[in-house]
């Protein structure tokens, strides 16, 4: 099987994870969306849970490098305390960059949603391999930006700025429908940074 067999089936996968959810998309569903065999998932692939974790890595591993990456410049090119707001930023802000090197990071955003809410088995491992690390750093981020705050309150704050963004991302037919198609979301540059004004708002009061 060619490099093009792989790429097109991880990308009609990604597809119908975003649009039915992990355990609702069967192999049956992506071979014939991909137009390949079985044998195919199983050569590049191995399982439908290995696929979709490769499907991950392949998004997340560049977004919580550069989450990290504006991080660490943050730290290094403040004057006095970390400020709350160039923690949002750093975290957010990559979410822009996404956007413009796949084109969808909503479908990426509709992925982990439905896997944190509709799948118990794997969202315990997507975390732990994709999130955790990355979580850890900017809630020390936080923590060091906001020393006034104990570790409960950071954890709700940066809880809630995760239900925001990934409401954001997801919804978006929501904001047309709420003003009568005056204002859209689907254009990310423009959304993102209102999210990080919002959120910034809500993470310092």
């Amino acid at each position: 099987m060619t490099t093009d067999t792989s790429t097109r089936i991880m990308r009609e996968a990604e597809a119908l994870f975003a649009e039915k959810g992990y355990a609702a998309t069967s192999i049956r569903d992506i071979i014939a969306a991909a137009d390949a065999n079985l044998g195919a998932v199983h050569y590049h692939f191995g399982s439908k849970e290995e696929l979709f974790l490769c499907i991950l890595k392949n998004r997340l591993q560049q977004l919580n490098e550069d989450r990290c990456r504006r991080l660490n410049s943050a730290r290094q090119g403040r004057s006095g305390r970390l400020a709350a707001r160039s923690v949002v930023d750093a975290f957010l802000l990559p979410i822009i960059d996404l956007h413009r090197t796949t084109g969808d990071s909503r479908q990426l955003a509709a992925i982990l949603g439905r896997t944190f809410s509709e799948s118990p088995e794997l969202k315990h491992k997507v975390f732990d391999v994709f999130f955790r690390e990355t979580c850890d750093a900017f809630l020390n981020a936080f923590s060091e930006a906001m020393p006034q705050l104990d570790r409960t309150e950071i954890y709700w704050r940066f809880h809630f700025m995760l239900g925001a963004m990934i409401g954001a991302l997801t919804a978006q037919d929501r904001l047309a429908m709420i003003s009568g198609g005056h204002c859209t979301s689907d254009k990310i540059d423009e959304m993102i940074p209102r999210l990080v004004q919002f959120v910034t708002a809500g993470i310092e009061t």
